[in-house]
Formats: C-alpha cells, sequence, structure tokens
C-alpha cells in the first residue's frame, strides 16, 4: 500500500465518511487518502474519507464503560474515601 496524496477540503456535496459510516454534510470538513494497492497482479486506487471539522460521532463502546467500573472497584479504599 502507498500514499499517493493526502487533501483536507470543505465539501461541497455529500460524501460517505469510511470511518463512522455517516454522511459527510455539505460545509464540513473532511480528510482524504488516496492509496495504491497492488494485489499479484491487480492494482487498486482507494480514497478514504472521514471528518475532522466536526469529528466523527462514534457510537459510545460498551467496553470502555465497563472498563471505568473495574477500575473504580479495584481502587484501595483510601482512595475513593479521598476523591
Amino acid at each position: 500500500m502507498r500514499n499517493l496524496r493526502s487533501y483536507t477540503r470543505v465539501a461541497f456535496q455529500e460524501h460517505w465518511c469510511d470511518r463512522c459510516c455517516n454522511y459527510i454534510q455539505p460545509g464540513d470538513m473532511y480528510k482524504a487518502h488516496v492509496e495504491l494497492r497492488e494485489e499479484k497482479k491487480k492494482h487498486r486506487i482507494i480514497v478514504w474519507k472521514y471528518h475532522i471539522n466536526p469529528g466523527c460521532d462514534f457510537p459510545e463502546d460498551p467496553e470502555d464503560e465497563e472498563e471505568s467500573e473495574i477500575e473504580t472497584l479495584t481502587q484501595p479504599e483510601e482512595l475513593l474515601l479521598a476523591a
């Protein structure tokens, strides 16, 4: 995989965000990477686009919430009382 170019633009039309799978609306800023993929005898040019302003609105990851609960439960009582 070889990066051919990268650019930042303001959208004039709707584009598909390859990171969060939502539309990039006109007026939003987005970043794009143009890559060349070389696979055996085939060459493919791929363009990746994603939001930068406003950023991608990812759904919350339930594992992050579970990890924070586990960290709270494993702390010593002195630290919890001081907080």
